[in-house]
This record gives structure tokens, sequence and C-alpha cells, in this order.
């Protein structure tokens, strides 16, 4: 500290100083001539001899010098708010201090501004809406993913990951710029303070070199050092303004860093690939359904016209139009449509829909179709019963109906002793109205039901005879009062009869993942009616299907109503299959593709606090900047931020004058730079008091500084 403050000093105190030094270090030289070839007690002993001034030592002279020296100073950095600047007018300064400012300041906040735009370029271009629909109607119901808050970006979470953590592993980089930048405006206050004569706010020698190891990449090694110091030393000087300042920053610092090693760590959990269905726009498939062109032109117009479009007609005899599809959709097979059924409050009702192929399963849709509900009623109390004469035979006498049952299949012969089994006897019975007064049931006179048309619901009664009901079912369902039995006991002949009807609907619905999400309904007008209720009027096609309908629902009901409900929608669907003769596939309402795609999820929070974090280092590079240019304006502080370093304190101990002059580099306090032959080396040699000193040894020659 002496040697800088003598170059604070008058051109002429600064020469004889050094001329001084100069002196005594040629003094040291020639006595210590030859050292290097004497034994190490001869070396012992001239250590012994030696004698230099100790500050603390009662010698006035030495005293008096300081007190001189000390007086000379303080007149002269007192006399001038700038004494420093005024002391190295003429003198040769440091260069580099805006280069090295530029640097440290690039260095500091252009990996962190490169890591922040090159994450939000990445979210803002791979980035993946999945909350916007082409059809917000066809929204799922499901809770949305994306309601956590996140991104989800079209990139490997590796990848993402990896560029985050760029952040973590340059921050201790940017953290030493930053405490690089910071040094200008400490030096800056401790010339200040040194000019103003302010040494209680000075550092001592151990403090001193607290402040080299911060600015010199100390880091945690110097903020454990400076805690040591704090809290380890029981009779320690108070904390100088320079070794605070320093410490504050250096610890903001390391702070920061691990804040950011935190919050990418944090990032680093939270990102996830995830399966997310995304949607787009599609063409439209042909998933809806409607009547074929012919069967809405004008002479199909009509309930009565409509049955008879919807059927065909040779020699007296009805038949299905196109048997052909309607038996593939009624077994399953067609790739026209299916039949599938839909429930909710207001019941159970069977529609027509796309068969199953392999994209369907990946598109919502809206599309229009047909729809059949059946309800039925037991009415077997409200009839007569009159047996035959043989079981095969009964008279059921119901108002506004007429059931003469018989047996219309014979698979096996009936026989007492229980070898064989009755087909089940079924009849069925149409009305206009739901009167049952006015009877459509084919097999009467032509000219009475060829007039005749059903309405929209149309009715029915139905009636099934079981000449031995124990072939069919054992369950509860034999003690219901529906069931009537008519040979005494529950395991004989038995009745059940029904009054349904069946309604036709124009439907709408939406389908999302494979889901009915809507179901709207309104009723088909009269001629659609007719065109599902002709084919189930015929006698040849209806009384096997609905034989079979009422044994699958005898085998597994436990009462009479659910007997009925299973029926009624056994019906439908029946009733919808042999419709299907006069439907064709059209367009869909609306349809949006369902694509499921692996993408990052990637949190909102860990990821805007690791940007903002970044961004501090930028601001705060800025701020250490600025300060760090408004303080090398004087051309002392920069110089002094050179010197205030292992080097200048190097330079200070071992090069004697050349590191009191100025210079424009520090390289250039070091005889080496100039490559003019050998210079001394640094050894560590025995004291006189016990330990251990540094020379400087060239060949046999050993000093305290440098050897000519």
């Amino acid at each position: 500290m002496a040697s800088y403050m003598r170059v604070g000093n008058s051109a002429r105190s600064t020469q004889d100083s050094c001329t001084e030094q100069d002196q005594l270090y040629g003094q040291h030289s020639r006595n210590e001539q030859g050292v290097g070839n004497t034994e190490d007690s001869d070396y012992n002993n001239y250590l012994s001899s030696r004698h230099y001034p100790d500050p603390d030592s009662d010698n006035s002279h030495f005293k008096q010098d300081s007190h001189a020296q000390q007086n000379s100073l303080s007149n002269q950095y007192c006399s001038s708010e700038n004494g420093t600047e005024a002391a190295h007018k003429g003198q040769q300064h440091m260069n580099g201090r805006f280069i090295i400012i530029t640097w440290s300041l690039l260095v500091a906040i252009c990996p962190m501004i490169l890591i922040n735009v090159a994450l939000l370029v990445l979210v803002r271009k791979f980035s993946v809406d999945i909350t916007t629909l082409p059809y917000p109607q066809l929204k799922s119901p499901t809770p949305d993913i994306a309601s956590g808050g996140a991104y989800f970006i079209d990139l490997p979470s590796t990848f993402l990951i990896f560029v985050s953590s760029w952040a973590s592993s340059i921050a201790p980089l940017c953290g030493g710029m930053l405490i690089t930048l910071a040094s200008y405006p400490i030096c800056k206050s401790y010339l200040a303070r040194m000019n103003h004569g302010e040494d209680k706010d000075l550092p001592t020698p151990y403090q001193y070199s607290l402040v080299i190891r911060f600015l010199n990449g100390g880091s945690f090694g110097a903020v454990w050092f400076w805690l040591l110091y704090c809290c380890g030393w029981q009779k320690r000087e108070r904390q100088s303004a320079p070794v605070k300042q320093v410490a504050a920053v250096t610890i903001c610092t390391i702070v920061l860093g691990i804040l950011v090693l935190l919050a990418d760590t944090w990032l680093h959990i939270a990102t996830e690939s995830v399966n997310v269905v995304t949607w787009a726009a599609m063409s439209l498939p042909r998933l809806s359904y409607g009547l074929a062109p012919h069967f809405t032109e004008l002479n199909c117009t009509g309930a009565f016209k409509a049955r008879q479009c919807a059927m065909n007609w040779t020699n007296n005899i009805e038949t299905l139009l196109d048997g052909g599809v309607s038996l593939a959709v009624l077994n399953n097979i067609s790739t026209l449509a299916t039949t599938s059924s839909f429930s909710d409050h207001r019941g159970t009702f069977a529609y027509m829909a796309s068969p199953p192929y392999e994209e369907l399963s990946s598109i919502d849709y809206t599309a229009n179709t047909y729809g059949l509900q059946t309800q039925c009623r037991p009415i077997t109390q409200q009839c007569k019963l009159e047996p035959g004469m043989s079981s095969q035979y009964a008279s059921f006498d119901c108002p506004g109906a007429v059931f003469e049952l018989q047996h219309y299949e014979t698979n096996f012969s009936y026989n007492e002793n229980g070898g064989g089994r009755w087909t089940m006897l079924v009849q069925s019975n149409y009305f206009t109205n739901s009167t049952l007064l006015d009877c459509t049931t084919i097999g009467l006179p032509s000219p009475y039901w060829e007039s005749k048309a059903v309405s929209n619901p149309f009715y029915f009664t139905f009636g099934a005879g079981f000449p031995r009901v124990s072939d069919f079912t054992s369950g509860p369902i034999l003690q219901d009062p529906v069931l009537l039995n008519y040979r005494g006991g529950t395991g004989q002949a038995a009745f059940v009869a029904y009054l349904c009807n069946t309604s036709i609907y124009d439907i709408t619905y939406d389908s999302i993942n494979g889901s009915i999400t809507r179901f709207d309904m309104s009723i088909s007008n009269d001629s659609v009616g007719q065109y599902f209720q002709a084919p189930m009027a015929l006698s040849a096609t209806n009384i096997p299907l609905l034989q079979a309908a009422m044994e699958g629902a005898m085998a597994n009901s436990v009462s009479g109503d659910e007997l009925g409900q299973k029926f009624a929608n056994t019906y439908s669907s029946i009733a919808l299959a042999l419709g299907a003769q006069v439907i064709q596939r059209n367009p869909a309402v609306i349809a949006q593709q369902r694509v499921t795609r692996l993408l990052t999820r990637l949190e909102m929070r860990p990821f805007f606090t690791l940007l903002a974090l970044n961004m501090t280092y930028v601001v705060i590079g800025l701020a250490l900047a600025t300060a760090a240019v408004l303080a090398v304006s004087n051309r002392a502080v920069n110089d002094f931020q050179n010197r205030l370093s292992v080097f200048g304190l190097v330079a200070d101990r071992f090069e004697g004058s050349r590191a009191k002059k100025g210079a424009r580099n520090i390289d250039k306090l070091f005889r080496e730079s100039e490559g003019r032959g050998p210079v001394g080396r640094v050894v560590a040699l025995p004291s006189q008091e016990g330990g251990m000193e540094l020379r400087l040894r060239k060949g046999t020659t050993v000093s305290s500084g440098f050897v000519d």
C-alpha cells in the first residue's frame, strides 16, 4: 500500500523513493553475493545478521519519515478533490479499460439473452394450441389437460431441457464477469476514501488480501475465508467498506446463480412428455343417413304412397324392396350402416350409424340419421283367455283386437313326458292410431288394407304363447302375473300380451371420442314412418324375427316389465335394420380429426421464473457496466483496479521500482515481459523468525526483490 501511495506523491518524491529502493535492493544484492554457495548454517547466520526497520519499534527516525510521508500525502490529496488523477498527470496509464468493461458486460449478459431468446423462439414456433377446435361444439366434456397452465411443445422434452440447462451452467461465468464490473466502482470508492484520509474505512492487510481473493475469481472460496474472518477472528478490526462491498456483490452473484440452478431443476422436474389430443378440420366423411333420392319423389310422398314405394308387390304378394341390404344390416355385416343404441332419461333409442372402420375412431362429428323408440306395456290381464282344443291353440280376446294364436313353425313335436320342445307362438296386429280400432294387418281382404296406412308413431299389439314355458326360462318371471298360465302349473303352457308403440325420429347427434354427447330428435313425417313400419307388417319377415326377439328377452328377464322393455329395444333394432333398404349415406354435418401426439408439457411457472432470473443478470450487468464506465473516467481508477490483483501484488513484492512506474498494461510491470535475458526465480526459504519467506534467486544471488 505504501508503494502505491508513493506513486501518488510528487514526481520528485517518487523518484527519490524509487532511487532509495533501488539502492536498498542493490545493497541487498551486494551483501548477499555468494550466499547460494554457503552451507545452510552460514545462510542462517547471514539471515540473523539482517536487520529491517520495524514500524512498531521505537525507531524515531522511521516514525518521522513515516509521518512526513503521511502528512505530505494528506496535504496533496486534500488540496484537490481529484488528487489521485492529478498525481498521475504526465504518467502512463493502464489501457483497455473500456475493452475490459465491454467484454465483461457481453460475457455477463449475452449468454443469458441468447438462452432466453432461444427458449422463447422454440416455444413460440413449436407451441401447439390444444384448446382451439375447428368446431367448438365438438369440445370434449372431459377436463382440459391444459387447465394447469402449461405450453405444449412439439419438440422432444430432452431438447428443451438441454437448452434450458445452459443457464445454470453459464451462471457462474456470468457471475464472475459481474464481479469484474463491480470492481471499478469499488476501486473508485476505495480511492475516494483514501484521498479524503478516511483510513479507518480502508482495509487492513488481511482485508486487502480478502478483497484481492474476491476480485480474482474467489467466489465460494473467498466467501468461506470471509466468513471465517467475520466469525472466527475474535479481535479483528472493523470491516472496511471495500470488503463489505465486494463481499456483498460476490454473495449476490452466488445467490443468483443458485436461484438459476433451482429454477432450472424445477423446470426439469416439471417438464414431461405427454400424449395430447389435438384436432384438425377435415373433409366431411359420409356419416349421416337420409332417404335415397327415389324415396323423396312425389310419387312416394304421403303415408300410403310411401308404403307402396317401400315394398315389392308381385301377384298380390308383398316382399322387401331390397332384402339383401336389410338383412346385411340386421346381421351386422353391412358396409352401409349398422344399428346402435342410445339411452338417457328419455328412454332407449335405436339409431342408424356408420359401421366401425379404422379412421372412424379418430373422428369427432355431428351427423343426421334416423332413430326408433319402442315402448311396450303388458295387457295380459286385460284380455280374456279361452284355451283351444289342444295346447297348441288358444283364443285370446282383447279390447279392440283378436289374436288367433296358431302353431307357426314346428321344429319339435310336443311330448307330455318332456322329450321335446314346442316352438314359441307369436302374432302381431298393427293399427292406424292409438284407439286400436282400425287394423292394418296384412292378410285382411285386399280392398280393406290397401287403403290403410299407419301414423307416426304407429301402434301394435303383440302376443306370444309358450306351449311349455319351462323350455324358455326357469327364472322369477314364471311367477309374474304378466305371464298367464292356462294348463295349470308354471312349467306348462303360458301366454303374454303387450300393447306397443313405435316412434320414428329425425336425429342429430354429436359423437366425440366414440361417445354420444348430444342426441337431439324430432318426430319424422308419416312417409318416413311407413318406410320402417311396412317391412315389420310383413308376416313372412316379422314372425321369425319377433319370435327370436321374444325368446332372447324371456331367457334374460326376471319380470314382465323387463321382458317388455327388452323386447321393445330389440323390435326397434329389427325395424331399423329392415328399413335400411330406403336409406343412403350422406356427408356429416361437421367433422374434425382427432390426432394423438406426443408433446412436451412445459409448465409456465418454472419457465418464466427461469427467464426472469436470466434477465436479472442482464439488468444487473447493465447497471454495473454503467457504474464502471462512470468510474473509469478517472484514469487512476483503472490503474488501481489493475493493481488490485494477484499480478499487482506480486509485481509490487518482487519487481522493485519497476512495479511503481506507470505502464500500459499489467504485464509491463514485470521485467520478464521485455525478454531481455533470464530473471530471478521465486523461492521459499527459511526465515530468521522460524517461518518462511519468499525470495528471488538468480544463480547464487538471493534477494527480497529484483535481482539485476
